[in-house]
């Protein structure tokens, strides 16, 4: 298929003539808020890095404003639309691409251990807003997951996705995420930069799959455990939370060289690890994390 025959999906004007032309209209409920800045779009291929080789999946493509710059920079392209319209659309628009796969699915009822991350080398995508955590835990928590993410999110999430040891924003999505990955934001972005214009300020966020792992594989079960629940009690200290699973605060925390006053948030990264090397097996394990409502701390469970 010629590119120059795609349309400008980052026009307005020729967006919402493509859509009202197919008697689609934009669903909030889906956080459908449809990408029209053409800066950001380059922004977040120039951040992805894309090559010939690269397998890439994108999640809730819409009407294909990335998409159709994903086809012609990597060799295969999966592309997950949940709403039946606009996988349609996508399909007429763009079907002919040999490289490109079109899935009208919701991708957190696929299982993305076994049917999308072994295939998936990076993903890009402007991820939905109000399943944007729950989608990047599924893709980064399991085995094989892919190289690099460069993903748009809401910028509360991207805040917890980038906090530090002591951020207010630091939680059990943060280090989930940071356990495997290098996480960077990129961009801002305005609501001015979709349509319709969202309530919510956007980023533009990288992960980068770390090439040394922080953690013995052996270990992660309790890592995910462990900060599972001292999330769930982000507001007492460490030493407490400990006791309250049955162990030695106090003994486990100087066993891992950790202040035993300190709070969740507080915790680095490193410290979160050698208390999960000192840590017996915790009650109820079960196993790698999975997310079920919404991701928040309190809610987080297991697959």
């Amino acid at each position: 298929m010629d590119p120059s025959r795609f349309p400008n999906l980052a026009s307005p004007a020729v967006l919402r003539a493509l859509l009202e032309s197919r008697g689609i209209r934009p669903n909030r409920v889906l956080g459908q808020n449809f990408l029209i800045d053409r800066n950001i779009v380059n922004i977040i291929l120039d951040a992805a890095d894309l090559a010939g080789s690269d397998r890439v999946l994108e999640v809730g493509p819409g009407a294909g404003v990335l998409t159709l710059d994903l086809v012609q920079r990597a060799g295969r392209v999966l592309a997950v639309e949940k709403d039946h319209g606009l996988a349609g659309l996508l399909t007429d628009l763009a079907g002919g691409c040999a490289n490109l796969e079109i899935r009208q699915a919701d991708v957190l009822e696929l299982d993305p251990g076994r049917t999308v991350t072994p295939q998936i080398d990076k993903v890009v995508s402007n991820l939905p807003y109000a399943t944007g955590g729950r989608i990047l835990v599924e893709l980064t928590c399991r085995r094989s997951p892919p190289e690099r993410l460069v993903v748009t999110v809401q910028a509360e999430v991207g805040d917890r996705l980038a906090g530090e040891a002591g951020d207010r924003a630091r939680g059990t999505l943060g280090v989930w995420i940071q356990l495997r990955y290098h996480v960077e934001r990129i961009k801002r972005v305005r609501p001015t930069c979709f349509w319709p214009r969202p309530d919510v300020q956007s980023v533009v966020v990288r992960l980068m799959r770390r090439i040394q792992p922080l953690l013995d594989s052996c270990l992660e079960s309790r890592f995910y455990d462990l900060t599972r629940k001292a999330f769930q009690h982000r507001r007492k200290q460490m030493e407490r939370v400990l006791n309250d699973l049955g162990g030695d605060g106090r003994g486990l925390m100087q066993a891992a060289g950790i202040d035993p006053r300190l709070r969740p948030e507080a915790l680095a990264m490193d410290d979160w690890c050698r208390l999960a090397a000192v840590l017996g097996p915790l009650p109820a394990t079960c196993g790698q994390p999975g997310m079920n409502g919404n991701d928040r701390e309190g809610s987080l469970e297991c697959t």
